[in-house]
C-alpha cells in the first residue's frame, strides 16, 4: 500500500497537463488499479483481455505528452513486478531511443519522468544493460534536485522515494550519488510541499544502511533537522523506526553538536560573527559555561591559575638608564652550549681508538 500511494501521488504531479487521448488515460488509469495486486493483475489479463501491446504502440505517438503517459503506464504495470516485466517484454521490445527526447528535454519534469520509466524498465529496455540505465536515469533525478523550480522538486522527491524501495542496488545507488545532502537541504524550503516531498524520500531511504548512516550523521550535526523531519512527513510516508530510536538514545546520551558551548567547548557562532550583530538589533546569545555539562570538573583556566606568576619590572632610575648587574649568576655559567666540532677530524680520531 505504501508503494501505491506514492506512485498514486507522483501521478497527480504528472496529470497538471490534460491529455485528449483516451487509450493512454484508461491505461494509465489500470495501471493504478491493479498496482501490487495480482488477482486483479490477472483478472485484467484472462478475463478482461487486456494487452500491453496497444499501450506499447502509443510509445510512437506524435505527441511528446501521450508517449510520456504511455511509458509511466507501463512503468506502473512493471513496478516491483516481474511476472508483468516478462509479459510486456512478450509483447513487444522496448528500446531506449523511445526515451531519448525525454531525456533531452528542456522540460525538467519530462525528464524526471523519462528518468523514473527507464530504472523501472531496465530490465526490459533491449539496447542497454541493466546497469547502465539504472545509473542514467538515477543520476538524471539527483541532478534535479538542484532545480530552483518547486514543481521539479516535488516530482523528483516522489519518484526517489518511489525508487527507494524497488529492487536492490537501486536505494544504494541513489545515495552514492549525495543525494541525502540535497534531500536535507530542501527540508529548509519554503513551499510545504517540497519540504513534504523531500521527506518522504529520506524516510524510505532510511531502510537502507549506507543512507541511514548519512542521515544520522546530518541530524546529529544539526539538531533541528530531525525535527523538520519528521514534522514534514506525509501520513502516507514511512520512517525507519530503528532510525528514530538511535538518533533519540545518541540524543539522550549527547549530540557533538550540543556539546560546544554547553560542555565548555568553543562557541556555534564564532566571535568575530557575534561582534559583527551586536548593535543591530539581532538578538545575540552569550555563552554561558556549566560545569556539571563540562567535561572537566574545572573550568581549563583555573589549571593554570597561580602557577604562572609575573615578573617584577626592573627599577629604572630617573635618568632612564638601566644600569646592569656586574655580579655573575651561578645559572648561566652552568648552562652546557654546543661546541663546534670538525666532521673530517672526529672521523679519523675515532676510526684510530678503534685500532
Amino acid at each position: 500500500m505504501q508503494c501505491k500511494s506514492q506512485l498514486k501521488e507522483s501521478s497527480l504531479i504528472a496529470s497538471l497537463t490534460p491529455i485528449n487521448h483516451p487509450m493512454v488515460e484508461v491505461a494509465f488509469s489500470l495501471a493504478c488499479i491493479v498496482l501490487k495486486n495480482s488477482n486483479l493483475q490477472s483478472v485484467l489479463q484472462e478475463k478482461e483481455g487486456f494487452r500491453y501491446l496497444d499501450v506499447l504502440k502509443l510509445f510512437y505517438a506524435s505527441d511528446k505528452d501521450i508517449r510520456l503517459r504511455a511509458g509511466y503506464a507501463i512503468a506502473i504495470f512493471a513496478y516491483n513486478n516481474p511476472t508483468q516485466q516478462i509479459l510486456i517484454l512478450e509483447a513487444g521490445p522496448i528500446s531506449i531511443h523511445v526515451f531519448e527526447p525525454l531525456l533531452g528535454s528542456d522540460v525538467e519534469t519530462d525528464r524526471a519522468m523519462a528518468a523514473f520509466q527507464i530504472v523501472v524498465l531496465a530490465k526490459i529496455i533491449i539496447d542497454l544493460d541493466q546497469v547502465s540505465l539504472s545509473a542514467r536515469g538515477i543520476s538524471t533525478l539527483v541532478d534535479l534536485l538542484c532545480s530552483e523550480k518547486s514543481a521539479t522538486l516535488v516530482l523528483t522527491g516522489k519518484l526517489l522515494a518511489s525508487l527507494a524501495h524497488t529492487r536492490a542496488g537501486i536505494p544504494e545507488a541513489i545515495t552514492s550519488l549525495g543525494t541525502v545532502q540535497r534531500l536535507c537541504y530542501h527540508l529548509y524550503a519554503k513551499e510545504e510541499e517540497v519540504r513534504s516531498a523531500v521527506a518522504c524520500a529520506l524516510g524510505y531511504l532510511t531502510f537502507n544502511r549506507t543512507a541511514y548512516r548519512h542521515l544520522l550523521v546530518q541530524c546529529r550535526n544539526k539538531p533541528k533537522l530531525f525535527k523538520r523531519l519528521i514534522v514534514n512527513l506525509s501520513k502516507d510516508a514511512k520512517i525507519n523506526s530503528d532510525f528514530v530510536k538511535e538518533f533519540m538514545r545518541q540524543k539522550k546520551v549527547g549530540l557533538p553538536s550540543l556539546s560546544l558551548e554547553i560542555n565548555g567547548g568553543p562557541p556555534a557562532v564564532p566571535v568575530h560573527i557575534r561582534e559583527k550583530f551586536r548593535g543591530t538589533g539581532v538578538k545575540v546569545y552569550k555563552a554561558k559555561f556549566r560545569p556539571k555539562d563540562s567535561l572537566f570538573l574545572i573550568p581549563p583556566t583555573s589549571h593554570i591559575m597561580g602557577r604562572l606568576k609575573t615578573l617584577e619590572k626592573p627599577h629604572i632610575p630617573a635618568s632612564g638608564h638601566y644600569q646592569f648587574p656586574h655580579t655573575t649568576i651561578s645559572d648561566l655559567i652552568q648552562v652546557s652550549r654546543p661546541r663546534i666540532v670538525h666532521v673530517e677530524a672526529l672521523k679519523y680520531t675515532l676510526s684510530v681508538e678503534k685500532t
